[in-house]
C-alpha cells in the first residue's frame, strides 16, 4: 500500500513506536516516502536507472525538509517546499510538510486541555494543503491521520472519526496516530480513551539514537498525558494518585507550590519521579508512594510531580539550584518558604523514621534550614550563567539579546563579526526569532553583565 515507505513504518511499529503529528506538528522523518510508488525494478536499462535516480534524489531532497521541521526549523523552508514541487509537482509528502508549517504558524494558544486551536486562515490553508496531499495518494495514511489531527483540533469530530477510521483499516498505523486519535478522544471527553492511547505512545522510551520525530511523539504524548492526569486524576499513570492518596501538580508549579504555606500548617514533603521507563529508580519510587502516603500523611503535605524524559530535569535549572536536586528521584522538605534539606534515590520504608524526626525538629525550631531564594533573583541568575557560556563560545566582537516574558526567556548569541555595533545588532535580530518561535510577547534587550 505505502510502497517503499512500508518498510520503515513496520520498522518502527516493531520498536512500539506507532503514532503521526506534534503538538503543533511533528510527522514520523520515516514515513517521508509515504505516497510514492516503489521504483520500477523490472525493467532494464537507462529509463529504470534515470527512474530511480530521480525517486533517490526526490527523497533526499524531502528528507532533508522533513529532518529541518522536525528540528523545529520554519525559516525558509516554505520556499524550499515551492522549489521540490515545481520539480516534483506530485510529491504528496511535500504539501504534507506545508501543512506542518501552515499549522505552526497558526498556532494560537488556548485554555482547552489540548491548548491550542489553530486560527481560521492557518485551518482552511492547512485542510488545503492536505486535500491536495490525498488527492496524490490515497493511500498515503500519514497525511490521512495528519487530516484527521486537523479536524479533531478545530472541533470536526465526524469528520476526525471518519479520516482515523480509514488510517485503522490499513495495514499500518503512522508513528503519531494514536496521538492523534487521543486528541480526538479528549474531543469527545472520552478520557480513560484518551489516556489508553497515550499509553501506546509513552510506554516505552525510545532508544537514545531514535528519529527527532520519535524522540517528539515520546515527548509530547507525555506532556498531553501530565495535562490529562492534572485534570482528572482518575486516568493518571500513577496508582497512589489515581487513588487520591497524594495529589499530582505540573512540575511547573512546583516552585509556587513549595514556598507556599500549606493550609493544615504542616511541612510540605515534595516527590519529584518520573514515569518514565528509562529511570529504574523511579519506577521503584512510585511503586511505594501509596505506603509513603499512608505512613506520612499526618506529618507532612504531600505533593508529586514528574517529569519525563527523567533526564529533562536539567531543563528546570530553577528547580534544581532552589531546592539542590542532583537526579531523579529526589524528595525535598520545605516549610514556611524555608528549604530542609533533599534526599535523592528512591524512597524506602526505611526512612520512615528519619523523615517523622524532621518534621519534629522542624516544628520544634532545632532544625537547619536556609530561606529559599525568589523565583525572579533564581531567574536572573540562571540567564546570567547562561548567557556568560554562550559568550564564551564566541570568536571576535559578540554580543547577546535577552528577552523575559514572565517566567519564560529566551536568547540570541552571536560572534565573530567585525564590530560590537554589528554583533549587537545581529544579536537582537536572532532574540527576536526566538521570541517569535516560541510565540513570547517580550521585546529583546541587550545582555548587560
Amino acid at each position: 500500500m505505502f510502497g517503499t515507505s512500508s518498510i520503515c513504518l513496520n520498522v518502527l511499529f516493531s520498536r512500539f513506536l506507532r503514532n503521526a503529528t506534534l503538538i503543533p506538528l511533528v510527522l514520523s522523518t520515516c514515513a517521508l516516502g509515504a505516497g510514492y510508488a516503489a521504483a520500477d525494478t523490472s525493467t532494464a536499462g537507462s529509463a529504470s536507472s534515470n527512474s530511480s535516480n530521480v525517486d533517490a534524489q526526490r527523497l533526499r531532497e524531502i528528507g532533508s525538509i522533513v529532518n529541518a521541521i522536525d528540528r523545529g526549523r520554519s525559516e525558509g523552508m516554505e520556499a524550499k517546499i515551492a522549489q521540490h514541487l515545481k520539480r516534483y509537482p506530485d510529491d504528496a509528502t511535500a504539501y504534507g510538510q506545508r501543512s506542518r508549517l501552515i499549522m505552526r504558524a497558526g498556532y494560537v494558544a488556548d485554555d482547552s486541555l489540548v491548548g491550542f486551536h489553530l486560527s481560521n486562515d492557518a485551518d482552511r490553508r492547512a485542510l488545503q494543503a492536505l486535500q491536495t496531499a490525498l488527492e496524490l495518494a490515497p493511500d498515503n495514511m500519514v497525511e490521512r491521520s495528519r487530516l484527521g489531527y486537523l479536524h479533531a483540533v478545530q472541533g470536526r469530530y465526524k469528520d476526525a472519526e471518519k479520516a482515523f477510521a480509514q488510517v485503522r483499516q490499513s495495514n499500518t498505523l503512522p508513528l503519531w496516530h494514536n496521538y492523534n486519535e487521543a486528541i480526538l478522544a479528549i474531543g469527545l471527553e472520552q478520557y480513560s480513551k484518551a489516556a489508553t492511547l497515550l499509553n501506546v505512545s509513552n510506554s516505552k522510551r525510545p532508544p537514545p539514537n531514535s528519529k527527532t520525530s520519535v524522540w517528539n511523539m515520546y515527548k509530547n504524548a507525555w506532556k498531553l498525558r501530565k495535562a490529562l492526569a492534572l485534570k482528572y486524576p482518575d486516568t493518571d499513570p500513577v496508582a497512589a494518585v489515581r487513588e487520591g492518596k497524594i495529589p499530582r501538580i505540573s512540575i511547573n508549579k512546583v516552585y509556587d507550590e513549595a514556598v507556599k504555606t500549606s493550609a493544615s500548617g504542616k511541612p510540605k514533603l515534595v516527590f519529584l519521579s518520573s514515569s518514565d521507563d528509562g529511570c529504574p529508580f523511579c519506577a521503584t519510587d512510585l511503586a511505594g508512594l501509596g505506603q509513603v502516603a499512608d505512613e506520612l500523611e499526618e506529618a507532612y503535605h504531600l505533593v508529586y510531580a514528574s517529569i519525563e524524559p527523567w533526564n529533562d530535569i536539567g531543563n528546570y535549572p530553577i528547580l534544581r539550584k532552589a531546592f539542590h536536586l542532583k537526579g531523579l528521584p529526589s524528595h525535598f522538605i520545605i516549610h514556611n518558604g524555608r528549604y530542609y534539606g533533599t534526599s535523592g534515590g528512591a524512597f524506602n520504608q526505611d526512612k520512615f523514621p528519619f523523615y517523622k524526626r524532621v518534621r519534629s525538629e522542624i516544628l520544634e525550631g532545632t532544625k537547619k534550614s536556609n530561606i529559599i531564594a525568589s523565583y525572579d533573583t533564581l531567574l536572573r541568575q540562571d540567564i546570567k550563567q547562561r548567557v556568560r557560556a554562550h559568550l564564551k563560545k564566541q570568536t571576535r566582537f559578540s554580543a547577546s539579546a535577552v528577552a523575559v516574558d514572565g517566567r519564560q526567556w529566551t536568547s540570541g548569541t552571536v560572534g565573530g563579526y567585525s564590530t560590537q555595533a554589528e554583533a549587537k545588532a545581529q544579536a537582537i535580530l536572532r532574540c527576536q526569532r526566538n521570541v517569535k518561535s516560541k510565540n513570547m510577547n517580550a521585546s529583546c534587550q541587550p545582555f548587560v553583565d
